[in-house]
């Protein structure tokens, strides 16, 4: 059996490609799986219908596909890829060998992976089809859920006989008045069979909206003015000017955020401006004010009030993101100032990883900007490095192509430089001594374009910790 290393797989119920993939996915990085060649008739029939193996095809990949866990290796019982050296999907089985979940791969791993199948001979599988599965391939990731999500509050208010809110959602969807409730949660229903546009969008937000509290406030803007509406079980409707939105502000401060949300920086300015404002104050995803201006771009904001101490610097939201973390997947150039600003607070700690066990060092090198993971290797505080986030280093900084010979050698001396100055964990400073040893062969070359000794170095201390 043909064996595959090193790739990462997201496993849903439904294969997801790789662009629709969502931090808070339960990414796995698979250290080995197994992989199964097929014709495209039978690769068709396995992803189009529900799926049962045999006891002999289970006993085969039994503990087969092995996955980092931190720092330790598990196993997941059943779990193979599938190719017909034209795609490549990753599968789960159960116990009883039923197809349970899927997933799509990275694209240049699935092109590795194709490449390497090539080689390999079809394997004879034997199978039953249990049922044809229903599959919308009309329809994103997100899209699905919106519908999904927007039938469900449909149904529910429409079985709790909630009138009110029925009026109001049929209202801002049709621009027009209906009493009947039974003709309402009929006409919206029909609407989510239709091609999902802008106004399904609004319409998920006002019912997301609805649900955060038993008032609900929504903005939208008339001409020159800020319209707060507001919903709650009495179906009370009010109406506000950018002064009065801003003094609404004060009475539900949450509104703020979708005031930022809808881009209603006259109003948010004036609110976020006032002596008493909390900026420690989150919304539905456990974002502060801050942070949501850092998303919304509004870093002259975000600079102008960094500096309050009563600001909780160090907060992570439900991702496990902190500011910075936010902060350092923008161009440099334009949170520079808030960056240096941050680095000065005494109560900054600048080594927490979010939910994914990255640091802020490892979503600077994700967003590939090369002066922010600069900055922050030189910020003596930070120390959280491991030998996967020095491997991303070198892979995005010196062993890409994306740099020409000697911005790869200034790279590379530039970030270990910065490595050597720090306390890091041990297996981090015996790759630094190995590099200090070979220092001269491999400045030699990278001079020359090589990079075989340094690959195998990296390698090298990678596998003594496994």
């Amino acid at each position: 059996m043909s064996y595959v290393y090193d790739l990462v797989l997201n496993y849903n119920n439904d294969l997801l490609e790789f662009y629709e993939w969502l931090k808070s996915d339960n990414i796995y990085h698979i250290k080995r799986i197994s992989l199964i060649k097929v014709d495209s008739r039978i690769y068709n029939e396995i992803l189009d219908n529900d799926i049962k193996f045999n006891d002999e095809f289970l006993l085969s990949i039994f503990n087969k596909c092995e996955y980092f866990n931190n720092r330790s290796i598990d196993t997941i019982p059943y779990a193979f890829l599938l190719t017909d050296s034209y795609r490549v999907i990753g599968i789960i089985l159960d116990n009883n060998g039923k197809t349970t979940k899927y997933s799509a791969l990275l694209l240049d791993e699935e092109e590795d992976i194709i490449n390497v199948s090539k080689k390999l001979g079809n394997i004879k599988l034997n199978y039953q089809v249990l049922k044809k599965k229903n599959i919308d391939n009309y329809h994103t990731r997100q899209e699905k859920y919106i519908i999904k999500y927007i039938k469900n509050d449909l149904d529910s208010d429409y079985q709790k006989k909630d009138l009110n809110k029925l009026k109001y959602l049929y209202y801002e969807y049709f621009n027009k008045q209906c009493d009947n409730i039974d003709e309402i949660y009929h006409d919206l229903l029909y609407e989510l069979d239709r091609d999902i546009s802008k106004k399904h969008y609004d319409l998920y937000y006002l019912i997301k909206l609805s649900t955060c509290r038993k008032t609900a406030w929504f903005l939208t803007l008339n001409n020159d003015y800020v319209i707060i509406w507001s919903y709650h079980e009495r179906g009370v409707i009010m109406f506000y000017d950018v002064d009065q939105a801003t003094l609404a502000c004060d009475e539900e401060p949450s509104l703020v955020f979708l005031a930022i949300k809808n881009n209603y920086r006259d109003v948010y300015e004036k609110v976020i401006e006032k002596e008493n404002f909390n900026f420690n104050l989150e919304d539905e995803d456990g974002n502060n004010v801050l942070m949501r201006l850092i998303k919304n771009k509004d870093y002259d904001l975000v600079s102008k009030y960094i500096e309050r101490p009563d600001f909780s610097i160090n907060h992570q939201n439900n991702d496990g993101d902190t500011i910075v973390h936010l902060l350092v997947t923008a161009s440099y150039v334009d949170v520079k100032e808030i960056y240096e600003k941050i680095s000065k607070r005494l109560d900054y700690l600048p080594n927490i990883k979010n939910n994914n066990n990255e640091s802020i060092l490892d979503k600077a090198i994700n967003s590939n900007y090369i002066y922010t993971v600069v900055k922050v290797l030189s910020d003596k505080r930070f120390n959280n490095i491991g030998l996967y986030s020095f491997k991303n280093l070198y892979e995005k900084y010196i062993k890409s192509n994306d740099y020409g010979t000697y911005s790869k050698l200034n790279n590379y001396l530039v970030i270990f430089d910065n490595l050597k100055k720090k306390s890091l964990m041990p297996s981090m400073m015996n790759l630094l001594k190995m590099l200090k040893i070979k220092e001269k062969v491999i400045i030699k070359d990278l001079e020359e374009s090589k990079l075989d000794n340094l690959d195998m170095i990296i390698n090298h201390a990678i596998l003594e910790t496994i």
